[in-house]
């Protein structure tokens, strides 16, 4: 059985564009929203 691929909000991709733009790592983002 196949999962389904996460489907994020325009929104969502923006803020956490942003959030990186304002400092933080790939990393931390991963974690936080996975």
């Amino acid at each position: 059985m196949e999962k389904e691929p996460r489907k994020y909000t325009e929104e969502f991709k923006k803020q956490i564009v942003e959030l990186h733009e304002n400092g933080k790592t790939v990393i931390e983002l991963a974690s936080e929203y996975g």
